[in-house]
């Protein structure tokens, strides 16, 4: 099944990490392609994006929601995505740890069901996928917490 992982390093300590990272409208700001936000509260978002895959057409609706936070370490976000004759659920974790220079940040993502067209889509090209708006999004998240400090 699908799944992405990484590390991220950042110079500020976990807790302003944490006070970013655990927003979700924070995070509704740093993922690549949102065409409107639907809905944001204190754990969770509602989406609408316009993906650049090919073999994603027209939108597709992200929800997430936090679902175990334990501040300023750790996070399961579960987040749900839905379009036209497609779906999936993946689960994300993130792990804060102080280093030598500020936070590391450990991150996974796993796909638990992907449905409909998705899965007729190559494991390669979701990986390619996946990893995409993985370093977009994190790229995102890394400028906005420069600018903020």
């Amino acid at each position: 099944m699908l799944q992405v992982h990484g590390e991220e390093k950042f110079d500020q300590p976990p807790d302003v990490i944490w006070q970013s990272l655990s927003k979700p409208e924070f995070l509704c700001q740093c993922f690549p392609g949102v065409d409107r936000v639907v809905r944001c509260d204190d754990r969770s978002a509602a989406l609408i994006v316009r993906p650049g895959f090919s073999f994603v057409r027209g939108t597709l609706e992200i929800g997430f929601e936090f679902t175990e936070t334990i501040p300023p370490r750790s996070a399961r976000v579960l987040i749900h995505i839905t379009g036209i004759g497609s779906s999936a659920e993946l689960e994300t974790r993130l792990e804060l740890a102080p280093d030598d220079s500020g936070t590391g940040v450990t991150w996974s993502a796993e796909a638990i069901q992907v449905g409909g067209l998705l899965k007729a889509v190559s494991q390669g090209l979701m990986q390619g996928a996946a990893q995409k708006v993985a370093m977009d999004t994190w790229a995102e998240v890394r400028k906005r917490l420069v600018a903020s400090s």
